[in-house]
C-alpha cells in the first residue's frame, strides 16, 4: 500500500475466487485536480472494479462532483471509511458510487455551498444551485438533499442520521432500484422483478397458470449451486423480514451457471401476505444455515402483484 494524490492508497480484497476487487481509499481535503489524479492512478493500475472508501472533511464543490462523475462512469462503489467522516464536497463524491455504504458511527454531513469570492452574484448562485440539484438527481439521490444543505450556513454542518441517509438515498446499502414489469410468455401473463445488488442480480417471476399463482425465484449462489440442489433443502418464501415455508417445487430444481431456480405454487395465506409485503424473495435452509435474497416491491412491484392476483382465479 502507498499514498498518492489525495492520500490515495490501494488495497486488494477478495471479491471472488475468480477476481480481485480493489479498495481505493481517499483521505484528506478535496482539492484541485483531485478527480484527474484519481482517474490517472486508476488508469496506470488498470483497475476494472473497486470500492472507493472516503474519509474527507470536504473541499472544492466542483471537484467533489467531478470525483463522483469519475466514480459513476467507471461503475465503482463508494463507502465512508469505518469511523471516518464524509462532509461537504465529499458527499458528492459519495453519491457517485453505483452502490453506496456508510457504517454506523461514520459522520456524513452537508452545508450550504460557499465561494472564496465575496463578489459572487445572484445569477452565479442560481447556476451553481441548478448544477447541484441536477447532479443529485442524476446520481439517483433525492433532491430534498439540497434542501438539507440550505438549512445550515457555509460555516456550519448538518450531520445526517442513518435514517436520513437512506431516505435521501445518499446510501443504498448495495441495492439499486428494483424493476418490475408485466410480460407475456407462452400466452401467460408473468410479473418479473429484477434488482441489481452489490452481490449480483436478483430475479423472481410470478405467474397465474391452471388456477394457481406460481412463484419462480432465480438464486445466483455460485460454485455451491449444484451441491445445494442435491442436498436436503427446506425452501422458504421471504416476505419483508419474515419467512414462510414453501411446498415442494412443482418440478425438480434446475441449476444453470451457478444459479438455482424452481417453481412453487403459493397458498392462499401466502398470497394474502404477498399483496402487502415490502419485499419478496427466496431462501434455502441447509446444514442448519439459511441463505437467500429479496427484491424490493417499491417502484411498481406491489401494484403489479396486486394486479396479477386480482385477475387470477386462484384468488
Amino acid at each position: 500500500m502507498r499514498y498518492v494524490a489525495l492520500a490515495l492508497f490501494f488495497a486488494a480484497v477478495a471479491a471472488s475466487a475468480a477476481e480481485t476487487e480493489e479498495s481505493i481509499v481517499l483521505s484528506g481535503p478535496i482539492d484541485e485536480r483531485s478527480a484527474q489524479r484519481l482517474e490517472e492512478e486508476i488508469a496506470v493500475r488498470q483497475i476494472a472494479s473497486a470500492t472507493v472508501v472516503l474519509n474527507s472533511p470536504g473541499g472544492l464543490l466542483a471537484e467533489g462532483i467531478a470525483l463522483g462523475r469519475v466514480i459513476r462512469r467507471l461503475g465503482f462503489s463508494t463507502s465512508v471509511a469505518r469511523g471516518g467522516i464524509c462532509h461537504s464536497a465529499c458527499v458528492f463524491a459519495l453519491l457517485g458510487g453505483v452502490y453506496r455504504f456508510a457504517d454506523p458511527g461514520t459522520s456524513v454531513g452537508v452545508h450550504r455551498f460557499s465561494s472564496a469570492s465575496a463578489a459572487i452574484d445572484a445569477d452565479t448562485v442560481q447556476l451553481v444551485a441548478a448544477t447541484v440539484v441536477s447532479y443529485i438527481r442524476e446520481m439517483g439521490a433525492e433532491v430534498e438533499l439540497f434542501e438539507r444543505m440550505t438549512r445550515k450556513g457555509s460555516d456550519q454542518m448538518l450531520i445526517l442520521g442513518e435514517a436520513e441517509l437512506r431516505q435521501l438515498r445518499v446510501i443504498n446499502d448495495g441495492r439499486r432500484d428494483a424493476r418490475w414489469a408485466l410480460e407475456v410468455r407462452e400466452g401467460t401473463v408473468v410479473l418479473r422483478g429484477v434488482q441489481d445488488t452489490a452481490d449480483g442480480k436478483r430475479e423472481v417471476l410470478l405467474s397465474c397458470r391452471d388456477d394457481q399463482v406460481l412463484f419462480q425465484p432465480f438464486y445466483a449462489i455460485g460454485a455451491r449451486a449444484e451441491e445445494l440442489a442435491n442436498s436436503n433443502l427446506r425452501h422458504l418464501l421471504r416476505l419483508g423480514e419474515g419467512f414462510v415455508p414453501l411446498p415442494e417445487p412443482e418440478l425438480p430444481l434446475e441449476v444453470r451457471d451457478g444459479t438455482i431456480s424452481a417453481t412453487f405454487a403459493l397458498g392462499r395465506g401466502q398470497l394474502k401476505r404477498l399483496a402487502g409485503s415490502t419485499s419478496i424473495g427466496y431462501a434455502i435452509e441447509f446444514e442448519r444455515h439459511s441463505s437467500g435474497f429479496a427484491i424490493d416491491t417499491a417502484g411498481g412491484g406491489l401494484e403489479g402483484i396486486r394486479a396479477l392476483l386480482a385477475n387470477c382465479p386462484a384468488r
